[in-house]
């Protein structure tokens, strides 16, 4: 178990976090119905979003979902965080928001498998697949596809979760300019939304600004805290 912060627990000091969570391409909000619970368990305002992929370009479904977002963080209590978390196109998107919009009160974001430098899978298949989906062809990984034209978002902490054995997203795909952390899980590309450890890594760096290690100094300064009221220590 990645030991939580107890003294927070999902919790800023002057409300509670809110967490826009999103899914990849082809996928559903369902999909992260699990993830979503667990966020909540730990404290945690989620807004599941789903978005519907087919038909639609990239941008196209950057701006619906934007619309949804300034929304939530119109509502945010004052002085609370606001964070994303995004699985492969979803991370993108959540990239694209943190660059394009005026969220003042977002402070983290968590980009799990995420083709940051675009997809080798999505460029055999993007003019495949472009009557269907043309946001495939958007997280090609040639230099000039609308992925590698994404600006890199400022003043955010950025933490990037790889998968082991991904073969839609290269490991040294998922790599971003400016990230906080990077760290690479067991799992494939899609089963990393469904793993306790990918959750507790997630909430971890929500926390902290970083992963959890062998040798943790956060955890280490919290464990005798935590041990006091039977939590299990890294």
């Amino acid at each position: 178990m990645v030991l939580q912060n107890t003294t927070r627990k999902g919790i800023s000091p002057n409300g509670m976090d809110t967490i826009i969570l999103l899914h990849g391409i082809g996928c559903n909000s369902w999909m992260n119905w699990f993830f979503a619970s667990h966020l909540r368990s730990q404290g945690y305002l989620v807004h599941n979003l789903g978005y519907n992929s087919v038909g639609q370009s990239l941008p196209s479904i950057i701006g619906r979902i934007g619309e949804r977002a300034l929304k939530i963080h119109e509502q945010l209590p004052e002085g609370s965080d606001l964070h994303l978390v995004g699985h492969s196109m979803g991370a993108i998107i959540s990239r694209a928001m943190a660059s394009q919009l005026e969220l003042t009160q977002l402070k983290r974001i968590v980009m799990i498998t995420p083709p940051n430098a675009g997809s080798h899978v999505a460029s055999y298949l993007g003019p495949k697949l472009r009557w269907l989906s043309p946001a495939v062809q958007d997280l090609a990984d040639h230099p000039d596809s609308f992925v590698n034209r994404l600006p890199v978002p400022r003043n955010v902490e950025l933490g990037v979760i790889a998968a082991e054995r991904d073969p839609v997203v290269r490991e040294e795909s998922t790599h971003i300019d400016g990230e906080s952390d990077h760290i690479v899980l067991p799992g494939r590309h899609g089963e990393l939304v469904f793993k306790r450890d990918v959750y507790d890594q997630v909430i971890h760096f929500l926390q902290h600004g970083g992963f959890h290690r062998a040798e943790c100094v956060v955890c280490d300064e919290n464990k005798p805290e935590a041990e006091q009221i039977g939590l299990q220590a890294c």
